[in-house]
């Protein structure tokens, strides 16, 4: 089976919270350029081609509560651009 995705959503924590015991410029790996460049440098899918990677950026994504229905129009806006929200 091949996985042929026509949009990517790249949940990505905050910044401000990021640990790790190696070395790293937190700027550089929570730009969405670089992020999405590396969605663009390893995945040769329909989304990459169309351009359709969407970098959400923040712990709200990643942790369901009160603000589930802001993430969900999120991911709707995303997936279905030509519906004005």
């Amino acid at each position: 089976m091949t996985i042929n995705p026509n949009v990517i959503i790249d949940l990505v924590g905050d910044k401000t919270f990021y640990h790790s015991k190696d070395k790293i410029d937190v700027d550089t790996i929570f730009n969405e350029k670089y992020l999405k460049g590396q969605w663009q440098r390893s995945a040769k899918v329909d989304a990459v081609n169309k351009g359709r990677i969407y970098i959400m950026q923040g712990t709200v994504y990643l942790r369901p509560g009160a603000r589930s229905g802001l993430i969900l129009k999120a991911f709707a806006k995303a997936i279905h651009p030509e519906v004005k929200w």
